[in-house]
Parts: C-alpha cells; sequence; structure tokens
C-alpha cells in the first residue's frame, strides 16, 4: 500500500468545520462548466483533507470510558445527512444542486420554465417533495400507499404556508409540515419512522422559480429502541465519473464540494497525495455521519503512520478497506460503528485524476 502522508502542524479541527467555512470564491483557471456543474464550493484544501491529531486532545484523557460514559448522550444527537450553504440559494435555481433518493442532479431551465407555466406543481410542495424524495433514507417500504394520496388530496398537497400538515403512512411513519418561516424563508418537514428515527428536512427555494430543494437533512436515532435495517444515503450515478474530476461533486461532512482544476493538476504532479487513498477520503468524508468523534485520536495518526491496512479508532470505530490495492476503483471501505451500525463507503474517480470521491454510502443498523 501507498505510504500515507501525514502532516502534523495542522489541526484538523480546523479543517473539518462545517459546509459555509469550506466555501471558497472558484478559481480563474477552472475549466468552463455549464452552471449545472458548478459550485462556488471548492474543494482545493490541501489540509482539509489530511488525517491529522491536535495534541490538545492527548490530555492523559481515558478515550475508552470517556466512549462508554458518553456513549448514550452521543447517540441521541442529530446527525447532519446533508447540507447545502444558504448562501446558495441567492443563486438561480438551475445552480443549485438538488438531492432525490441519494441522487445528487440539478433542476434544468427547461424545468423551471415549464413549473412556472403551471406544470408539476408537486416540485412546489415541500410535503409531496419530501415524500418522494427521502424514500431512499427509510428501511421501510410505504410507497405505494393509497391512504397518503387520499390525505393529500384533503390537504390540498400540503400547500397552505402558515398550516402544520400531518400525513401518516399505513406503517405509521408521520411527515408533519411545519408553518413557513419567513425569517429564514424555509420550510421544515419532519419524518418520524417507528423503530428508527426522526429526520428534519429543510427546503427553500432558489431564484427564478418556486421549485423547492432540499438545504439540510438531519436524523436523530430512536433512543429507546435498536434501530434495524439498511438504507442508502448517497449514490451518484456512474455518469458523474465519466466526468473530469472538477466536475464532480465531493461528498465531505455532508457538503458537496468540487475540487479546482488547478488542484487536480497539482495531485497529478505528485501533491496531496492522501486524496488518492479511499482510505483516509473515506475516515474524513462521513465524519458527519459517525456520532462520535474520531479525527483527533492519536491512536489513528499512529496507524495510518505504520501503514496499517485497517484503522481502529481509540473508541472502537474500525475502518477496513476492501480493496486489494488502493488504485482500485471503484474500492470499498468499510466502516463498524459501535453499538450503532455499518457503513459500506464506495469510492470512485473522474476520468483525469486517481482523487477519491464517495460514489455510494450505505449504512446498516446494528
Amino acid at each position: 500500500m501507498k505510504v500515507r502522508t501525514i502532516l502534523t502542524g495542522i489541526a484538523m479541527a480546523v479543517a473539518l468545520t462545517g459546509c459555509s467555512t469550506q466555501a471558497a470564491t472558484l478559481d480563474s483557471a477552472m475549466p468552463n462548466q455549464s452552471p449545472a456543474n458548478q459550485s462556488t464550493n471548492v474543494d482545493n484544501s490541501i489540509n482539509s483533507d489530511t488525517v491529522q491529531i491536535s495534541s490538545e486532545q492527548n490530555r492523559g484523557t481515558d478515550l475508552s470510558a470517556q466512549f462508554k460514559k458518553e456513549e448514550k448522550k452521543v447517540l441521541m444527537e442529530p446527525i447532519t445527512l446533508y447540507e447545502v450553504d444558504s448562501k446558495e440559494f441567492a443563486k438561480k435555481t438551475s445552480e443549485i444542486p438538488n438531492y432525490y433518493k441519494g441522487e445528487i442532479s440539478y433542476v434544468t431551465q427547461a424545468e423551471m420554465e415549464s413549473f412556472n407555466e403551471g406544470h408539476s406543481v408537486t416540485l412546489g410542495s415541500p410535503l409531496e417533495r419530501t415524500i418522494i424524495g427521502i424514500s431512499n433514507l427509510i428501511p421501510n417500504e410505504y410507497l405505494p400507499d393509497p391512504s397518503i394520496d387520499q390525505q393529500l388530496a384533503k390537504e390540498q398537497g400540503g400547500t397552505h404556508l402558515d398550516k402544520t400538515v400531518k400525513i401518516t403512512t399505513a406503517n405509521g411513519i408521520v411527515f408533519t409540515k411545519n408553518p413557513y418561516n419567513k425569517e429564514t424563508e424555509s420550510t421544515i418537514v419532519d419524518v418520524q419512522v417507528p423503530e428508527w428515527g426522526t429526520y428534519s428536512v429543510t427546503w427553500k427555494t432558489g431564484q427564478g422559480s418556486g421549485i423547492e430543494i432540499i438545504q439540510k437533512i438531519t436524523f436523530q436515532p430512536e433512543a429507546e429502541n435498536p434501530m434495524q435495517g439498511r438504507i442508502t444515503i448517497l449514490e451518484l450515478d456512474d455518469s458523474w465519473f465519466a466526468k473530469k474530476t472538477s466536475q464532480i461533486p465531493n461528498y465531505r461532512k455532508g457538503c458537496f464540494l468540487y475540487f479546482e482544476q488547478a488542484a487536480v493538476d497539482s495531485h497529478n504532479q505528485g501533491h496531496s497525495v492522501p486524496w488518492s487513498d479511499p482510505l483516509v477520503r473515506a475516515m474524513l468524508g462521513i465524519a458527519n455521519l459517525i456520532p462520535y468523534e474520531y479525527l483527533q485520536d492519536e491512536a489513528i495518526t499512529q496507524q495510518l503512520s505504520d501503514r496499517k491496512d485497517a484503522i481502529t479508532s481509540s473508541n472502537g470505530i474500525q475502518f477496513t478497506p476492501k480493496y486489494n490495492s488502493f488504485q482500485d476503483r471503484p474500492a470499498v471501505v468499510e466502516v463498524k460503528v459501535p453499538n450503532f451500525g455499518t457503513y459500506l463507503v464506495t469510492m470512485n474517480s473522474g476520468t483525469d485524476s486517481g482523487i477519491a470521491i464517495i460514489q455510494k454510502i450505505v449504512f446498516e443498523a446494528e
């Protein structure tokens, strides 16, 4: 396995903060792209994709004991599965990433014009969009269910801005559309799934149409009963990986960022070596999905330095490559999280570099 580069002078806590701090202006050297494949969120920081440990975490604390003590509390905290910087909604609707059943796409100009002419009106309903658009995140089959259409018809699709509307499926899943928030210009739909947990889906609109687009999805696991089931959080179509690296949406900590072409060229010249390592990229990329802190764990740094094929954090999270060579594409990394479940993270690359980009994330509850 290729030696993993560890830069020891940079604090990961700074490098791996939320979506808004990762945003940067598009570099002028970036190749011309259509708005549907372009974003102002640019993934061009070498520091942010290098596993790094902060010495501040090493104060004689027994991480294993701390893990057990905080385990229940941490598991009850919401997990952010997906998030688009709210500033993106100052753009045209066709330029904002659109999450739908785990896939990422962009609304076309033709779709915007059709909606504005009065067609496909359900695209403007956060409630109906949630019922269909996050079915990949619900382990129980609930579509088709004739009672859903009956309830929607009674509530006129839940389009009343100031009204709370609830839709309950035959198997007990409850979709609750909350009133439109004028201050945040958003609508939140809560989804309670029996013996699984609760999703909160935030919807906003871009410029030029009233088509609703997901701005954020959070998930709070069921506290009383252990979860059971399997879901697909993300699955990018193979066609994305027939493009150049700078044109592929790169999932990291719930956000989709884009590599600048200059950064891709630099990597191809031998810089930023960890970018092509599926194991390192998986550890960084799904940190938002794991309800325990592990990125500042000295045990990880030591194992990477020792070129261990599999990595185990101090609190028992296991990262195991399921490929023969780090150059294999696609490459799968298995991530087992104690008392929670297992992620299978599939990495792939574009046509012009070996930079590993997450293509698919599957979660199976323990």
